[in-house]
């Protein structure tokens, strides 16, 4: 009887994560991206050298609001395929801006193992640049409290 009860709380708090597809989604209807966004994933190899010579900008990683089950228009839905084919990679999920989804594959190129809660809670520039430093990035995560 014991065991039962634990497996259906269990049961209740398993969690829907969010995929790449469905963020990427969001971030075009937000920022409104069409197929020129498209254009600009192409230059990526000059990325490394444009971030070599920039200021890092200190700014709050922007809030999107996800849905689980995103309802978009054909042309946004074949965006959004064609931007996860092209940026492949397991950052992607964790981006809130199309900057983010520009910087996810040189930073998961230079870095692959950044944690799961620093690619949540800070921009992928300041980790880009952190990262590149050797300096090591610190948190801390919002209390429940400010939110209130």
């Amino acid at each position: 009887m014991n065991i039962i009860g634990e497996l259906r709380k269990k049961k209740k708090r398993t969690f829907i994560e969010k995929s790449a597809i469905n963020v990427v989604i969001a971030i075009i209807e937000a920022y409104q991206l069409n197929s020129n966004f498209l254009s600009l994933l192409d230059n990526l190899p000059d990325l490394e050298q444009k971030i070599v010579n920039h200021e890092i900008r200190l700014r709050p990683k922007p809030y999107l609001n996800i849905p689980i089950f995103p309802l978009t228009s054909r042309n946004n839905f074949r965006l959004a395929q064609k931007i996860v084919e092209k940026i492949d990679n397991p950052y992607l999920k964790y981006a809130r801006d199309p900057e983010e989804i520009y910087l996810s594959k040189l930073l998961f190129w230079k870095n692959p193992d950044i944690r799961a809660i620093e690619l949540k809670n800070i921009h992928f520039e300041l980790l880009l640049n952190s990262k590149k430093k050797g300096t090591r990035c610190i948190i801390q995560c919002p209390s429940k409290a400010g939110k209130e």
